[in-house]
């Protein structure tokens, strides 16, 4: 075990400090050492006594400071530290300390780039230092080894990071129109040069647009990036790009050493020279139209600018002189020629360039109107009466010619002077005039108009109508037969010029038209040709020419019947198959016209018998009482004089199994035989009786009970017949069996 001393202060005020290498001193010698390192601290600290020096062998030895502490590990390794580095041009600045405990001889550094050895630098004797610059390489971090010498091993003294570029790099900083060129600044620097390098610009295509060389002063781009200095920065004007609208601009830095062409970006730019602005209004005033908007150029926004104006490619030229608040110019043609041949017309508005733009003129929008034709008169419908003339109403209607845009109505009273009476800017072809005079004579001109100017009239005259006659009274039907009714009234109308009976009854409408007749006082006619028992509703109604109609709720009314058999529209019954043994009750419905007496029977007994004063119309419904299917309901209409019409309907029986209400059991057979009751699996439930030879058994079912009967031999068992399944009910069969050996 080496022995670890720790510095001890001398007499002197020096201190004394352990040699780490080789072994100058025996064990003896270091004793001796001690012990006059050990003497010489007492004396300083304790003094000579006053009378005399005190001899060196009387001093009490001081015993040397030292631990029993194992050497340290890898002591024999350099040690250093990695201090600084930096990307100059050329390559990687580094700077650092090293040092090998083995040797007095300097140290050598391996400089790595991202684990990769790019160069070494040597140590100088004074401290260690060492400092250089070593090759580039691409990479993120810079480390340091240092080589050992003598024993240990090599030693990493650090790493730092530093971002090792060899390509160009920099930056598109901005790019801005300028008249018709496109200036581009920006700054590029090659890291292997300190010199300036060359920016080529394309455009969006691909095309080369120049060669840009960075070497404008730019200090901030060399205080950024030290050792390379200013000249990195560029700033030139490039041509712009065809035409109005997007465009872009790519850059990429020309590579001066080790690596590649880099992309500094692309950047994108709008190209306006070409006049811009709105077509905002149009009209149109006889053959004269309107034309209004604004317009700008970019290039110059405080210059007025010329505006053309093209109708159907028919040219006319103007100014926009009156300064818009939003920027720009606006313009009014007020008196723009027209195009007056009938249909559609197109208008186009484009403004001059000024300055840069590829085009003199520029479209802003175009525009459309319609040119109506030259209008014909309207077909107007003569007044007729109960079609445009009524009770003091008079219904104008009338047909327009194409291109119609307004519509003025005139009316004249008695031959009297024409006043306008309706105006509409619109297409209708109607107007009702509801202050009209019985009896009075009344003209109308119709004047279509449209905005050509062109106008068109047509005129139409009649006397409006008089009252209608008055109404009869005492109106009653006096006499039926099965296709006929006898109507009559107190004909009230002295002026008729005849008479309408509207007969209305059986799903249709008729009129019969009949002469006028001398004075007033009792009338009567008889309607043939009508449908046996049938309602009716005749109207009576006076007629008389140039006079309005009597309506509906106004005329003489009778309301009868023609007589016949009854007739039965509909007889029903619900449900109509119940199924067996499962009753429900039956409700009856029925509709029959013509009929004073109604009943119904059920399986012949009579279950209903009522009977009306007048014939009519009758729908009832009844219930059938509660059955389980196959009954018959029978329904007899009678009529007044004794006619007679019926309708039967029968409700049927759902049957699953079969109804049986007896069966008789016969053996025929020498030997006797047992009859069982069985289930519906074959078991045996009951033994329902013993035949001997030749006689006979009756076997009634419970009513609504589903059951199954087997008969065997006594002797042996065997079975000689098997029923299967039966339902009995009292409306099933009855029927004998042959009882037989072999079955029956």
């Amino acid at each position: 075990m080496r022995h670890r001393f720790r510095p001890v202060m001398l007499h002197d005020g020096m201190t004394a400090r352990p040699r780490r290498k080789g072994r100058p001193f025996g064990r003896r010698a270091l004793t001796v050492l001690m012990l006059s390192v050990l003497t010489a601290a007492v004396t300083a600290v304790v003094g000579p006594p006053p009378a005399s020096a005190q001899p060196y062998c009387d001093r009490i030895p001081v015993p040397p400071v030292c631990d029993d502490l194992p050497e340290e590990p890898g002591s024999h390794n350099p040690t250093g530290v990695l201090s600084s580095v930096s990307r100059p041009p050329g390559g990687v600045q580094v700077s650092g300390e090293a040092q090998d405990p083995d040797s007095n001889t300097p140290v050598t550094v391996e400089i790595k780039i991202d684990g990769v050895v790019t160069g070494t630098l040597v140590a100088n004797l004074t401290g260690g230092r060492f400092s250089g610059v070593v090759p580039a390489r691409y990479g993120n971090q810079v480390c340091a080894t240092a080589r050992n010498i003598g024993q240990g091993v090599n030693t990493n003294i650090g790493c730092k990071d530093l971002a090792v570029r060899v390509d160009p790099f920099g930056a598109f900083e901005s790019i801005t129109p300028e008249g018709d060129k496109v200036r581009v600044k920006g700054w590029a620097i090659d890291p292997d040069l300190s010199s300036s390098l060359t920016v080529i610009a394309r455009d969006g295509n691909g095309t080369l647009l120049a060669n840009i060389s960075a070497n404008r002063p730019r200090p901030d781009v060399g205080a950024a990036h030290p050792g390379y200095g200013d000249a990195h920065g560029f700033d030139a004007l490039l041509p712009e790009g065809a035409g109005d609208g997007q465009h872009q601009i790519c850059l990429g830095a020309l590579n001066g050493g080790p690596g590649v062409h880099a992309d500094l970006g692309c950047e994108t730019y709008t190209v306006r020279h070409q006049p811009y602005g709105s077509f905002d209004t149009l009209s149109r005033h006889g053959g004269t139209l309107r034309v209004g908007g604004w317009v700008a150029d970019p290039d110059d926004l405080l210059a007025e600018l010329a505006v053309r104006v093209s109708v159907d490619g028919t040219e006319y030229h103007g100014m926009a002189d009156v300064a818009r608040p939003g920027g720009g110019w606006t313009f009014d043609l007020p008196s723009v020629p027209a195009g007056t041949s009938q249909g559609s017309h197109g208008v186009c508005v484009s403004a001059r360039n000024i300055d840069f733009g590829a085009h003199e003129w520029t479209e802003i929008d175009c525009r459309g109107y319609f040119m109506p034709g030259q209008l014909s008169a309207p077909v107007i419908r003569p007044l007729v009466k109960n079609d445009t003339l009524f009770w003091l109403r008079n219904e104008l209607r009338w047909t327009n010619a194409d291109d119609v845009e307004g519509i003025v109505v005139e009316r004249s009273v008695a031959d009297g002077p024409y006043t306008e009476v309706y105006r509409v800017n619109g297409l209708v072809d109607a107007y009702t005039d509801t202050d009209v005079r019985a009896g009075t004579r009344y003209c109308y001109r119709v004047t279509t108009t449209n905005s050509r100017p062109s106008q068109a009239s047509a005129q139409v005259c009649d006397n409006s109508l008089l009252p209608a006659p008055q109404a009869p009274t005492d109106v009653r039907i006096t006499g039926a037969g099965d296709t006929t009714l006898t109507v009559a009234w107190t004909d009230n109308a002295g002026t008729e010029t005849g008479y309408r009976l509207e007969v209305r009854g059986g799903g249709t409408s008729r009129v019969v038209t009949l002469p006028a007749y001398a004075g007033t006082g009792p009338r009567q006619e008889t309607v043939t040709g009508l449908s046996p028992v049938t309602p009716y509703t005749i109207l009576v109604k006076p007629v008389q020419d140039g006079a309005a109609d009597l309506a509906d709720d106004q005329a003489g009314k009778a309301e009868g019947w023609t007589t016949g058999a009854p007739r039965i529209d509909a007889f029903s019954a619900n449900p109509t198959r119940p199924r067996a043994c499962q009753p429900v009750t039956i409700q009856l419905a029925w509709s029959v016209a013509g009929a004073t007496r109604i009943t119904v029977t059920r399986n012949g007994g009579q279950i209903f018998d009522e009977s009306r004063a007048t014939p009519g119309q009758w729908d009832d419904t009844l219930s059938g009482g509660s059955s389980d299917g196959n009954v018959t309901y029978l329904l007899t209409a009678h009529s007044a004089s004794g006619q007679r019409t019926t309708k039967t309907v029968t409700v049927g029986r759902d049957i699953v199994v079969r109804l049986v209400k007896k069966v008789n059991f016969i053996n025929v057979t020498l030997e006797p035989m047992r009859v069982y009751l069985v289930d519906a699996f074959g078991r045996e439930l009951q033994l329902l009786d013993e035949l001997i030879p030749g006689e006979t058994y009756g076997y009634t079912l419970p009513n609504c009970q589903q059951v199954r009967v087997r008969v065997k031999t006594k002797i042996d068992g065997r079975v000689v017949h098997d029923t299967l399944d039966m339902l009995g009910h009292v409306d099933g069969l009855e029927y004998g069996v042959q009882v037989r050996n072999g079955g029956g």
